[in-house]
């Protein structure tokens, strides 16, 4: 649903790593189903097809340039970037609303140059719509495995099957009634477009800001308080949906420093695998602090 974080839960579950390869295989489903719909809006003149098939065109370039940067995500922690490459994966979902924009901004002026003109469309163009969608429904299923990032094309890709089956629709209207239906049904998808373009661009703020879920942190909180320590403050930031980076400051005056290490240690390794990768500073004198983790 657009404006969720793509792969986020409230419980800040790690999100699956990216899988390039599945991602690959999508995109190949989703080049077929591309051509379908281009070959039906402009082989049988449905407007409401051509529309759909404009917006496979930004869904294939954003998705290919995806791909580039899954692959980079994957890339180990260096100098630069300390926290490792995950994040890299979202500047794919940048493109992905720039090109949708894009198309937007392409179906409107194709929309309105064709506004007020009666055209002709045939019957055919529904049956490739339907075709497309059918290829698309499958690219879904398979982006939808290919970890961080590729949930955020399965969102966009899914609006290719809705987008086929209503403009299959426009199109037989289109070739029984008039021309007019096609066009309306044509202008709905351009303004779903910019619905989607909204509800991607809300998880990309989310990101952005740093916006990190309150029960993650509540419950670093929480764990640290369970373990006999006397929490000053807890620090964390999304570097991909489900998975956090940060730190805490603790208080130890009345536990032995041996004590608080290993406590501190297993449970940094413990929430490492669930995602929250932070480091735990402890103060064992309440004035000095050293850091754990």
């Amino acid at each position: 649903m657009p404006g969720k974080p793509s792969g986020s839960t409230s419980s800040g579950r790690a999100a699956m790593p990216p899988r390039p390869e599945i991602m690959l295989a999508a995109l190949i489903l989703s080049t077929i189903g591309a051509v379908f719909k281009l070959y039906g809006g402009y082989r049988y003149g449905s407007k409401a097809v051509l529309v759909d098939g404009l917006t496979c065109i930004a869904n294939l370039a954003a998705g290919a340039f995806l791909y580039y940067t899954m692959r980079r995500s994957l890339a180990p922690p260096d100098v630069d970037h300390p926290y490792g490459h995950a994040r890299m994966v979202y500047l794919g979902t940048f493109v992905l609303v720039l090109a949708y924009t894009y198309t937007a901004g392409i179906s409107t002026a194709l929309l309105l140059e064709s506004t007020g003109k009666h055209y002709t469309v045939h019957p055919g163009s529904a049956v490739y719509a339907l075709l497309g969608s059918a290829v698309y429904a499958m690219s879904v299923a398979v982006s939808a495995r290919a970890g961080a990032g590729g949930s955020s094309y399965a969102m966009f890709t899914f609006s290719e099957v809705l987008e086929g089956v209503f403009s299959a629709g426009a199109a037989i209207l289109g070739a029984e009634l008039s021309s007019t239906a096609d066009l309306a049904g044509a202008w709905i998808i351009t303004a779903y477009i910019f619905y989607e373009v909204y509800g991607e661009a809300r998880t990309l703020e989310c990101l952005i800001t740093d916006r990190t879920t309150p029960e993650v942190v509540g419950r670093v909180r929480g764990e640290l308080e369970r373990l006999g320590f006397s929490v000053r403050s807890v620090r964390l930031r999304p570097t991909v949906p489900g998975r956090y980076a940060g730190d805490a400051w603790v208080v130890a005056c009345n536990m032995p420093p041996d004590v608080a290490d290993l406590l501190v240690d297993e449970l940094v390794e413990n929430l490492r695998r669930e995602g929250v990768d932070v480091t735990v500073h402890i103060d064992f004198t309440c004035g000095s602090s050293k850091g754990r983790g």
